[in-house]
């Protein structure tokens, strides 16, 4: 009994010296990441591959991570992240920001980007994906951040608020899957056009949500430059010079000559382009109602393009999803050795 607690004491001890190590190099590390603009949210697993490459010599690296050395490492990391961002870690994960129309009054939700579920069979295994579609176990209701307006509904307002959160989750996942599709495959300008859409796309649905004159004016000018950035990342992808027009129309003219599916045009008539989209920028007034529409309009349409737009694949993984066995635990409290 005495020489296992010694041995404990021993192995608790050569872990603070690595706790200790770690956390000397992470603040250049995450300076690093920040500067590459990565999200907080992945910022312990990329710091991780960092230390594993630079730092860490393994032979077996696969025996490795199926070991409980690779979660204590893993956890270390994290819990540094946590103490550094604190509940930003939360929100950067949640996901992407979009709009919802409930009492004719916009509300924020965020959708997930990641998909999470333990198995039904086996709780020591857990389902896992970044999928392009709404998951049958999970219910964008939730998503929305004022949960006690959702609790406050009818049966029919709960019907139709359902409906509609669904139709927003499923559109917000396919263009949130598609652009970190082209993050990984398509060249610089490319990437710099598709993070320009999604930033106009929640830039909208914030402003929209602001449901002052100023902001709804800001959200409909956003509405506008998002579905232009897509049309114009459309024809870049196709080894053209985007055209200098801001004319919603001619552009949408322009990709389905390059190949793309046709464009709803009554969803264009509701988007602010060219002229329009400028004057409503620096004046006149707007509606919540007439906003709304032209953001779920854009929705719709940056949805389809990108999806046109992404180079082709085989294999369809937009509804895929992993079984990944959970880390093991080790032996002694991970907690007290990374606290203390």
């Amino acid at each position: 009994m005495i020489e296992k607690s010694i041995s404990c004491q021993v192995e608790a001890d050569s872990w603070r010296e690595v706790r200790d190590g770690i956390k000397e190099v992470l603040p250049l590390i995450d300076s690093e990441l920040s500067s590459n603009n990565v999200s907080i949210s992945v910022r312990p697993q990329r710091a991780f591959e960092i230390l594993d490459k630079t730092v860490l010599e393994v032979s077996d690296r696969t025996a490795f991570r199926r070991s409980p050395v690779y979660s204590v490492f893993l956890n270390i990391i994290t819990d540094w992240y946590k103490e550094r961002y604190g509940e930003a870690m939360k929100d950067d994960e949640v996901g992407i920001v979009a709009a919802i129309l409930l009492h004719g009054t916009p509300f924020l939700m965020k959708v997930p980007r990641v998909f999470k579920t333990t198995d039904e069979l086996d709780s020591s295994c857990l389902w896992i994906g970044v999928p392009a579609v709404v998951q049958r176990e999970e219910k964008p209701l939730d998503w929305i951040l004022q949960q006690d307006v959702v609790e406050g509904l009818s049966s029919p307002e709960l019907q139709d608020a359902q409906r509609l959160a669904l139709d927003t989750a499923k559109l917000v996942r396919s263009i949130g899957f598609d652009i970190a599709f082209l993050e990984w495959e398509s060249s610089t300008n490319i990437v710099a056009l598709a993070r320009s859409v999604r930033a106009d796309l929640q830039g909208s649905a914030r402003s929209l949500c602001e449901r002052d004159n100023a902001s709804l004016r800001s959200s409909a000018w956003l509405s506008s430059q998002a579905t232009e950035k897509a049309f114009k990342l459309y024809v870049a992808g196709k080894g053209e010079v985007p055209p200098h027009n801001h004319d919603l129309f001619a552009l949408a003219m322009r990709i389905e000559k390059l190949g793309a599916r046709p464009i709803n045009r009554k969803d264009l008539l509701l988007i602010p382009s060219g002229k329009q989209a400028s004057e409503i920028r620096y004046g006149g007034e707007t509606t919540v109602s007439v906003t709304y529409e032209a953001y779920m309009a854009a929705l719709s349409v940056v949805s389809q393009v990108l999806f046109d737009a992404k180079p082709e694949k085989k294999i369809d993984v937009r509804n895929a999803r992993l079984k990944m066995k959970l880390p093991p635990s080790p032996d002694f409290d991970i907690k007290s050795l990374v606290k203390t």
